[in-house]
């Protein structure tokens, strides 16, 4: 299975290479098992998981957690970029994902999806406060969907207001999943974040 890569070099604003190699294979360890048969009828929408991953900890934040956004969905990220994956899930298959960059920007060149590329399409697209990944999934096979999807990608945050990362998804049929908005911040300021020691 290939995955659908945007990249033009490897830069040090990027992350590692051997960060980025691990989450590659990881992505097509987890995903060679995310095929199911189509079902008739699906009522659950996906359930959406994003991981903050160059941040002590690697705090997560859920949509199982509720569409009220809690106290700390926060990041305090000493390195720059902020590197994160979302996965995504829904036993009657996703159908597609859109990770939206508010006051900053995700990094085309950082975004791994898996599956890839026939499967996958991504594209990115400037809004007026930053910029959106969307990525469509087209059925693995004959009457297959795709379960899992794992998308990595950096968020280029700058000085000034935080970056709010918000994650959505739909299946198959239609059923629309989303993430409340998690903010990118930079260390020193006084809101408490999850992952945050005391």
């Amino acid at each position: 299975m290939a995955l659908a890569r945007q990249r033009v070099a490897h830069s040090p604003m990027t992350g590692t290479i051997m960060t980025k190699a691990w989450f590659a294979l990881t992505a097509v360890l987890a995903l060679a098992a995310c095929t199911a048969s189509e079902v008739a009828s699906d009522a659950t929408p996906p359930e959406l998981t994003l991981s903050a991953l160059n941040r002590a900890g690697n705090p997560t934040f859920s949509s199982r957690e509720g569409a009220d956004t809690p106290a700390d969905a926060c990041a305090h990220f000493a390195i720059a970029p902020a590197h994160f994956a979302l996965s995504v899930s829904d036993a009657g298959g996703v159908g597609r994902v859109t990770v939206r960059a508010a006051f900053g920007r995700i990094d085309p060149a950082s975004v791994i999806v898996a599956p890839g590329a026939p499967e996958s399409s991504l594209s990115v697209a400037s809004t007026s406060s930053g910029n959106e990944i969307d990525v469509g999934l087209s059925p693995p096979g004959p009457g297959l969907v795709r379960t899992g999807v794992l998308l990595t990608f950096d968020v280029v945050a700058p000085s000034g207001p935080p970056v709010g990362v918000i994650a959505s998804a739909a299946d198959t049929h239609g059923n629309l999943g989303g993430l409340y908005q998690v903010d990118v911040r930079q260390p020193g300021d006084s809101v408490r974040c999850r992952g945050d020691r005391n």
